[in-house]
């Protein structure tokens, strides 16, 4: 598939969201995510 993740990467996106599922609220991460990102690439 082009533009798929390799797999070592995936799983460890996988891991970290699903610790960040145990942790935090799906609403609370989901929703300011996006600002977030956009914030980080206005500082870069």
């Amino acid at each position: 598939m082009p533009g798929a993740l390799p797999t070592t990467e995936f799983a460890k996106l996988t891991i970290h969201a699903s610790i960040l599922e145990k942790f935090l609220d799906y609403d609370l991460v989901v929703y300011p995510l996006p600002k977030a990102i956009n914030f980080l690439k206005a500082l870069a």
